[in-house]
């Protein structure tokens, strides 16, 4: 209801948990609601107690996310959101192409989501052929997000500044 999101939201807002007494009568909703907690990693399916973690808070957050590699199978609850987003096996420090998800992660998976490169050598390029089978198959959505290109300019105008205290381009 209106009344109980400005009730939160004038909690929440002073970083508080809204107290009990606070609550609408017999209200069993999230005490965050307007609060996504998004669990992203290196690979937070690798972290055994997170599963418990995510049944215990289930009623904290209006929503709860995880991004996960798709390569640990766990059994994420039902109220997470599962984004998989797939990282390329390397060789010598360059990718050289996408591991696939597992089965289970891939059936539970909401949604899946790709880092592009512009590079058009590099296997980060183009989506793979499962994932394209994936939404064909699922009718689940497909995101992509750009890959960062690490631009060394600044960092040589930050060692400028260092050494002689002013910057001239």
């Amino acid at each position: 209801s209106k009344a109980y999101y400005t009730i939160c939201n004038y909690w929440n807002n002073k970083g508080q948990v809204v107290p009990e007494w606070a609550l609408p009568k017999g209200y069993t909703g999230p005490v965050f609601p307007d609060i996504v907690l998004v669990i992203t990693g290196g690979e937070p399916l690798l972290q055994k107690n997170l599963m418990d973690f995510l049944i215990d808070v289930k009623d904290t957050f209006g929503e709860m996310q995880i991004e996960s590699n798709g390569t640990v199978n766990q059994d994420v609850p039902e109220h997470v959101t599962l984004v998989c987003s797939p990282k390329c096996s390397e060789k010598n420090g360059a990718a050289v192409k996408y591991l696939a998800p597992t089965e289970l992660i891939l059936k539970r998976a909401d949604c899946l989501k790709f880092v592009m490169s512009a590079d058009q050598s590099s296997p980060y390029s183009s989506i793979p052929d499962w994932a394209h089978e994936w939404r064909k198959n699922t009718g689940r959505s497909v995101y992509i997000s750009p890959m960062n290109v690490y631009n060394t300019f600044p960092q040589k105008i930050k060692i400028l500044h260092a050494e002689s205290g002013n910057i001239t381009m």
